[in-house]
């Protein structure tokens, strides 16, 4: 077993120190929320001691052995300590999601018969509520179904807005969840539950954990909360003066910063309010032009103080142009990135609300005047996002053409140099920030970049540390083409990480023009490469046989097509029908076998005939497998290339 699934289920590595994995020669790979117990790979499934050791050592947590080829659990205990030779993950508490079992023998399976803990009897109270999930490109996890119903919510989970449309329709829902990448495309159904269910609460949420940690804002509430701070304007007939109209501004850019980041809910709902009420001195001044925003900034705040608003909304007001360098030292990052956003989108509003943005060469005049003006204020990151944003509505003739190459940048510490992401953006690639790994994760997993560069200030074992965290969060370097910036005197020493599997290290101090290269070369390669397997598929057309299109070249050739497809290959007397959408495997059967089973049946099949023919939407089976093509491939290849050892 050659490479080491890079996805994120393989958190579950975390439930043991990788010194006792080593020494036992185990590996946990899943946990079934169904029987709470966590899976174990190993070479002895029926050593009840092993499974109370491990038990004890994972917080009392039931145990399952499985038996698995001692060269599988090798190579990915191997890969681990080259990451990181003397790391030790430290374990978690959280439950796991379900790991395929890629490492397991087919012919050799045991589970230990000795129960940990007792289940609870079954739950006979009356249903809380029904939910909805709409997630186009997310899978509903077992521990999120698992989690929900027992609490006795009835869920049911679609994968797009037409869907969602036609099963609300059908049945009542007490929530909807919407997934973010469905955003864009939601006013439709958010708009039939105002209408006709409108007691029905519609939400958006990025990450699973945002459901749970309950990090989610109703649309409904949103609005009504929003509403309310335009009411006194109304009310005092102001709606239409300056004062107002600049406040509501501001606030509607503070809130598309807010979006831009990510921020948690009740941040946002804090951000929002500061920006609608910034100003609120300046109309009871009898010479407001005698004053500067500092100034009225200021004497707002000490007005919401008086009136006991939250002490988290007066903080972020005073956060606002207030000195980068001397920021107070109880304030927190969260407060210093509202500050930031709060002053860029104020600054913008004073300079520059009636200039008619109709180029490009504008916003990069006007990005290097904010610069300027906010170098000590505002954060230099918050400026680009919201030139980003401003750029979204520039004229379509002013728009870059065409798909734009996504790259995503982690900053772990220190900073990117000034002019890195313009240069970037200019030369026609899609750039996304983050300053964690578990933010890092998030992102990659929501925007799905070609390149990741990781801009890392520490010495050689500090970025041993950064990959082995990357890979427990779903992202391998042996997968993703990964660019390492560095200090440069570390850049020499950390060249050997290219065995490993990194693309490059350059110097932080190299021009931008050699990153834009790099990526350039890495862009054509990727695009020839891809190219290269449409140009076969094309000339085969839409039938042809495996001795010139195998599966896996079949699939990586079907990762680009947007409109659904159907694949039928027949082969050594058996027959798989795969439907792809939108770079997924979404359905896979295989005579009695189903999802990646299926997808295990034909991968060795030499000899036989293949069909592509695009369908409909409406047409598409059930789900049974739905996870993303590379996904797919690389479980499919682990695992036939552990059955082909045994």
């Amino acid at each position: 077993m050659e490479n080491l699934k890079g996805n994120r289920n393989f958190s579950a590595l975390q439930y043991f120190p990788l010194e006792l994995m080593r020494r036992h020669k185990i590996v946990p790979f899943g946990y079934d929320s169904d029987k709470r117990a966590l899976r174990v790979a190993c070479t002895s499934p029926n050593d009840e001691a092993l499974a109370n050791e491990l038990s004890n050592n994972a917080g009392g947590i039931r145990i399952e052995l499985y038996a698995a080829n001692p060269d599988a659990i090798e190579s990915v205990i191997g890969r681990l300590s080259v990451l990181r030779p003397d790391r030790i993950p430290a374990p978690v508490t959280a439950t796991a999601e379900k790991i395929p079992s890629s490492m397991l023998s087919n012919t050799s399976t045991a589970e230990s018969n000795r129960s940990r803990t007792s289940d609870e009897p079954a739950n006979t109270k009356p249903k809380r509520g029904s939910i909805l999930f709409v997630a186009p490109n997310e899978k509903l996890s077992r521990h999120l179904y698992s989690s929900l119903t027992s609490e006795r919510y009835t869920i049911r989970s679609v994968e797009s807005i037409d869907r969602a449309l036609i099963l609300a329709d059908q049945e009542s829902f007490d929530h909807i969840f919407v997934h973010e990448t469905a955003r864009h495309e939601s006013e439709r159904l958010s708009a039939w539950v105002r209408r006709h269910t409108p007691w029905t609460s519609f939400r958006f949420y990025s990450t699973e954990a945002a459901v749970l940690a309950n990090d989610t804002t109703d649309e409904l509430t949103f609005e009504l909360f929003a509403k309310n701070l335009q009411l006194p304007g109304f009310l005092n007939n102001r709606a239409d003066d300056q004062i107002d109209k600049h406040s509501r501004s501001v606030a509607e850019l503070a809130d598309r910063l807010c979006y831009k980041y990510d921020l948690p809910a009740h941040i946002r709902l804090a951000i929002l309010t500061a920006a609608h009420l910034h100003n609120l001195a300046e109309s009871t001044l009898p010479s407001a032009e005698n004053y500067t925003p500092e100034e009225i900034i200021g004497l707002s705040a000490g007005r919401l103080t008086e009136w006991q608003y939250p002490p988290l909304v007066t903080r972020l007001l005073r956060c606002m142009y207030h000195d980068l360098a001397n920021t107070p030292r109880n304030a927190s990052d969260v407060e210093r990135l509202g500050g930031s956003i709060l002053t860029a989108a104020d600054i913008y509003r004073h300079g520059w609300n009636n200039v008619s943005l109709q180029t490009r060469e504008q916003l990069t005049e006007i990005n290097k005047a904010m610069l300027k003006m906010s170098d000590k204020f505002a954060l230099p990151e918050v400026i680009d996002n919201l030139i980003e944003i401003l750029s979204s509505g520039l004229p379509a003739s002013q728009k870059p053409s065409g798909t734009l190459f996504p790259v995503h940048v982690l900053v772990s510490c220190s900073a990117l140099p000034g002019d890195l992401e313009t240069a970037l953006t200019n030369a026609g690639f899609s750039v996304t920030l983050s300053h964690s790994i578990d933010e890092c994760g998030h992102l990659c997993s929501r925007h799905q970049p070609k390149v990741l560069i990781i801009r890392e200030s520490g010495v050689t074992q500090d970025i041993y540390d950064l990959l082995l965290g990357l890979s427990t969060h779903g992202i391998d370097i042996g997968q993703i083409p990964t660019i390492l910036l560095l200090d440069e005197g570390i850049v020499s020493e950390a060249t050997k990480l290219i065995r490993h599997g990194v693309e490059d290290v350059l110097a932080v101090t190299s021009s931008s023009d050699a990153l834009v290269t790099k990526l350039s070369r890495i862009k054509s390669r990727l695009e020839e490469k891809a190219h290269s397997r449409l140009s076969v598929l094309q000339e085969l057309g839409t039938h042809g046989s495996l001795e010139d299109m195998g599966l896996v070249d079949l699939l990586e050739a079907s990762r680009g097509n947007n409109r659904p497809v159907q694949i039928s290959i027949t082969g050594e007397g058996r027959h798989l029908t795969l439907y792809i959408n939108q770079g997924k495997v979404v359905f896979a059967e295989c005579d009695e076998s189903r999802g990646l089973e299926a997808i295990l049946n034909g991968i060795s099949w030499k000899k036989g005939i293949w069909s592509i023919d695009p369908i409909d939407f409406a047409k598409m089976p059930e789900p049974n497998l739905n996870e993303g093509i590379d996904s797919v491939l690389l479980e499919a290849c682990i695992r036939y290339d552990t059955a082909v050892k045994i």
